[in-house]
């Protein structure tokens, strides 16, 4: 019985360079995020640029398709390059889903998804063989919809004021931001609340008055309000019945002054016609 010898270091050396340059011969270059995130209704470009070696000779094979999470059911094959064509497969993507390239096979199979709607959030992979390289890129696609342009109102409670800011639709997390539109900071006693949109002014002064924007943001978009924050209407009232109350102090004043100065003139009249004249004669006593 022969003895049993472990292989020499040279043929292991041989074996390995076999199977990484088997492995590794077609290589997917593309960089970028792993994760996409697109608004509802836009298209997204999916990259997948690989690139060849000579000892890849068999037939290019260019598979795409999307990733079942579930991992015990098979992945959903939609579009394949094979043999120099094109096979675009039925499925939601069918007429939306096709390469950039007309010729993928140059080193380029990156596709693009048009129209995209919520349920067509998924994994994608791209899949490159050419005898015996192999190699896969994937890819998450997150579709989410824009915030919409949201409403800004008011809210008072004695001296403090709150500032609201609230988007009807747009996917979450939807971040809400506010400033001041003349560039001055936010009253140091107010405070900001990112997730509800609102904006509380402790103790709101004149200070406090003037214009406010409202942005509120998401994944995908972003959209805006802008707020005037006015005195409240008592305090106008207030202001407008004492500039009132003044105007009639005013009146009354001159009409009392008018009433002195009339007085005045009628005693003066009276005490020189009530004042006796002093009758003088030329002639002497006597004299005819």
């Amino acid at each position: 019985m022969t003895e049993w010898e472990p292989p020499s270091i040279y043929t292991l050396l041989l074996l390995g360079w076999l199977v990484t340059d088997c492995s590794f011969a077609v290589k997917i270059t593309s960089g970028g995020p792993q994760t996409l995130y697109v608004a509802e209704g836009d298209d997204v470009l999916i990259s997948c640029v690989f690139e060849l070696e000579s000892n890849d000779v068999g037939d290019l094979d260019i598979e795409w398709s999307i990733i079942n999470p579930d991992t015990t059911k098979l992945d959903r094959v939609i579009l394949t390059y094979v043999h120099g064509q094109v096979f675009d497969y039925s499925s939601t993507f069918s007429g939306r889903f096709g390469f950039v390239e007309a010729e993928p096979n140059q080193g380029d199979a990156s596709v693009r998804a048009q129209a995209l709607s919520i349920s067509d959030t998924n994994t994608f992979q791209c899949k490159v063989k050419k005898a015996p390289g192999i190699d896969t890129r994937k890819v998450t696609v997150g579709v989410h919809v824009r915030p919409q342009v949201p409403k800004c109102w008011t809210e008072r409670s004695d001296q403090d004021v709150v500032l609201h800011c609230q988007s009807e639709a747009g996917s979450p997390p939807l971040t809400y931001t506010w400033e001041r539109i003349n560039g001055r900071s936010l009253p140091q006693s107010s405070k900001t609340d990112s997730g509800s949109g609102t904006l509380m002014i402790k103790n709101s002064t004149d200070a406090s008055l003037g214009n406010y924007r409202c942005q509120v943001q998401n994944l995908v978009g972003q959209e805006e309000c802008v707020l005037d924050l006015a005195a409240p209407a008592g305090n106008k009232a207030g202001v407008i019945a004492g500039a009132v109350v003044g105007a009639l102090l005013l009146l009354l004043l001159l009409l009392l002054l008018l009433l002195l100065l009339l007085c005045c003139c009628c005693r003066k009249r009276r005490r020189e016609k009530d004042k006796p004249y002093d009758i003088r004669s030329d002639r002497q006593p006597g004299c005819r």
